[in-house]
């Protein structure tokens, strides 16, 4: 855990490496919780690898990373964060509380899962990088440069998936991804037909987010029987908040989904009143 400032430098992310076992999928905790109160945070060119964090009803999600605390401030430069899994979100980070500030560049968050397998938990989402509405004041702020998040796998055999790579229910939160590629990645539903899976690379609910010179390729959405398949790039939903999907000379291609709307899809909810708008500015929309 780490409970005040902290900064952590490391030679190179292929010789300095904080693993919470040799392997992956065998540990029993997770890599760093940030706790609530410790303040600024700088994690800086190291690979933080093969957490494994198991679902409990105090704190679930963030395999690598958890933060919590609405005046934590975390920086993440030059990291890669690989091969962390967690029950039923996060499997790379999870910011695991409203009003907390979050910064990562030139990084890669890659080969993280997001598993809600039976008995234990439904619903399984954010595979690398989880915004989450939890209990906190103030509104979260995220942002994002120069980094790929690749071939991370949220999986349900039970409940429903959402965002393979990306996903945010932070209501009021502001999400800034520039120069980012989210590429292979999987939202993946693997029994039934009433559940579905939807936004193979990136989803939005209740959140302001940018997008700006990013690539969104190659993600899939997808269920093992039947059609709830939606989204394979980019899904967004106006639950109880306003949802604002801003996409900026950006590519959104080659993304598939076993049922409709490969690319993207913009769905607010029957009756309400709050804004749910999704702009396309000088962006590539092809081969969904």
């Amino acid at each position: 855990d780490i409970t005040d400032a902290l900064t952590i430098n490391g030679a190179a992310v292929g010789t300095t490496i904080v693993q919470a076992n040799a392997a992956p999928d065998t540990a029993t905790e997770r890599v760093f919780h940030v706790i609530t109160g410790a303040g600024a945070v700088n994690l800086n060119n190291f690979t933080i690898r093969h957490g494994f964090h198991r679902f409990t009803a105090a704190t679930n999600g963030g395999g690598g990373i958890l933060q919590e605390g609405a005046t934590t401030n975390v920086t993440l430069a030059s990291m890669n964060i690989s091969n962390n899994t967690a029950e039923p979100r996060g499997g790379g980070v999870r910011i695991g509380t409203n009003g907390a500030t979050m910064t990562i560049t030139n990084s890669t968050i890659n080969n993280n899962k997001g598993s809600a397998l039976a008995p234990n938990v439904s619903n399984a989402a954010g595979a690398a990088l989880d915004v989450a509405q939890i209990a906190g004041t103030g509104f979260t702020n995220l942002t994002v440069t120069g980094t790929t998040m690749a071939n991370n796998v949220a999986n349900t055999n039970t409940g429903n998936c959402f965002g393979g790579a990306v996903i945010t229910t932070s209501i009021g939160a502001t999400l800034n991804f520039t120069d980012t590629n989210f590429t292979g990645n999987q939202c993946i539903q693997t029994t039934g037909t009433s559940n579905s899976a939807n936004g193979g690379g990136v989803y939005n609910q209740n959140s302001t987010m940018n997008l700006t010179r990013c690539n969104i390729t190659g993600n899939a959405s997808g269920v093992a029987v039947g059609d709830n398949g939606f989204a394979g790039g980019l899904r967004a939903l106006g639950s109880t908040a306003a949802t604002i999907t801003n996409i900026i000379d950006s590519n959104l291609s080659n993304n598939t989904a076993t049922g409709a709307y490969a690319g993207f899809l913009n769905v607010g909810i029957t009756g309400e009143t709050f804004e749910v708008t999704m702009n396309f500015d000088r962006s590539l929309i092809s081969n969904n």
